[in-house]
């Protein structure tokens, strides 16, 4: 027998493919999002097309509600046969939603060095997992994305906290602050301290490198997690850097929305606060997030009058 490795569809044949589906001509988006989505994998590629006629989903702007339940099933056949260790590693995996190194995995997984390297062995040989070799670097990743997002839904909701706040708490201690704020927001309850001390800081980190679009993610992680009128806004206050640079880099952002929810939390706790450099800052931040990033310029105007008159 000869084993023969079929490689993925080309952009031209899942425009093929897309056009013998949907008895139309694809448009260039919804291509690039089948491209994403599937990899180009036939049998994913396929699937998500027909779910879309199935959903009756704009097809210039393609979004499905759910997994195709056919995708799911095959994905969960083809993991029913993972012994605990291994599933337990790929479980790791799909929460992770990256490529993890080597060394990570070993922390993430809990499992002894000796036995790690076998469980992903198996994994990889079941084309589960991949596996990156560069130079003195190692690293694995869920195989594709829709398995990824299989196994991930497939965790119970618990088990799935639990194992975000491991990865968080790692990360952290590896001065990862930007990487573990994902995971302690999916990890954390409604005043959640540790979760909070740690976004507080990650925000400060990312706002210092000038990462401004991680830093508004994170505050909006912030907004579900410190109830309004909490006094530890003015702790993330105090994180927030008040340079020049983020009006810029802020200007037509798609993240700015983030950005007014946090901003407007901190405000009314600031209502009645003594300090009018404070109160200026918020204000005028508020302000670019509404003008540049919603294009909401009555109350932009408005913030930035405010602003003035406390500055």
């Amino acid at each position: 027998l000869e084993r023969l490795e079929l490689s993925p569809l080309d952009g031209e044949m899942l425009r093929d493919l897309a056009e013998a589906v949907l008895h139309a001509r694809p448009t260039p988006k919804l291509l690039d999002w089948l491209a994403e989505r599937s990899r180009g994998n036939p049998l994913f590629a396929l699937g998500l097309l027909q779910a879309l006629v199935d959903e009756d989903a704009d097809l210039s702007a393609p979004q499905l509600r759910s997994l195709p339940e056919a995708l799911a099933e095959r994905v969960a056949v083809s993991v029913r046969g993972l012994d605990e260790t291994e599933l337990a590693t790929l479980e790791a995996l799909a929460t992770v939603g990256r490529r993890a190194d080597f060394q990570d995995l070993i922390v993430f997984t809990g499992l002894p060095i000796d036995r790690l390297p076998t469980t992903l062995e198996r994994l990889v040989r079941l084309r589960l997992v991949s596996e990156v070799e560069r130079g003195r670097a190692l690293g694995y990743e869920v195989a594709h994305p829709l398995i990824e997002e299989v196994v991930y839904q497939r965790i119970g909701g618990a088990r799935r906290r639990g194992l975000h706040r491991i990865i968080a708490r790692s990360l952290v201690a590896a001065g990862r602050l930007g990487e573990a704020a994902p995971h302690y927001a999916r990890s954390a309850h409604v005043g959640d301290q540790e979760a909070i001390d740690a976004l507080r800081d990650a925000v400060r980190q990312a706002e210092e490198r000038g990462a401004y679009r991680e830093a508004l993610t994170i505050l909006d992680a912030l907004v579900q997690l410190i109830p309004p009128g909490d006094q530890r806004w003015l702790d993330i206050l105090d994180a927030l850097s008040w340079d020049a640079e983020w009006v810029v880099d802020h200007r037509a952002d798609a993240h700015a929305l983030l950005g007014v929810k946090a901003m407007r939390s901190i405000d009314s706790l600031l209502a009645n606060s003594p300090d009018p450099a404070s109160r200026a800052a918020v204000k005028f931040r508020l302000a670019n997030f509404l003008g540049w990033g919603t294009g909401d310029l009555d109350d932009a105007e408005r913030a930035c009058a405010e602003a003035l008159s406390f500055f």
